[in-house]
């Protein structure tokens, strides 16, 4: 491999780098801790592996895929399942949209059990 080619490669890089790096978003404070409204309640990494509750949110996702309409920000919406207790979060572009997606979830799991954290996208 030829050393000068080889030098000015990584040259390239390192500016590269350095130029990427400026256009960037901000570094955040990492003492930040404060906690984001919107994340409050149950995460999907929560989801437990219970196989009622892989199947009941399966049902879901199959269902909700079903729909003629839907966006892609509804059909891809998070399904949290826990000892049967359904949480919808996401965003959605429609108050009717939003609606559609809870009657989904409504008939799967029932109304008791489901909570709606879906939030209609602003214009």
């Amino acid at each position: 491999m030829n050393p000068s080619r080889t030098t000015s490669c990584l040259a390239m890089i390192v500016i590269s780098t350095a130029a990427l790096s400026s256009f960037g978003a901000p570094i955040s404070n990492s003492s930040d801790t404060s906690v984001n409204p919107r994340t409050e309640g149950p995460t999907a990494d929560q989801t437990k592996t219970s196989s009622g509750d892989v199947i009941l949110t399966s049902e879901i996702r199959r269902e909700l895929l079903k729909q003629y309409g839907l966006s892609t920000n509804a059909a891809n919406i998070k399904i949290i399942t826990d000892n049967g207790r359904v949480t919808l979060r996401g965003r959605v572009e429609s108050a009717e949209e939003k609606t559609k997606v809870e009657q989904v979830a409504y008939d799967c799991a029932g109304k008791q059990f489901v909570t709606s954290n879906l939030e209609v996208k602003r214009n």
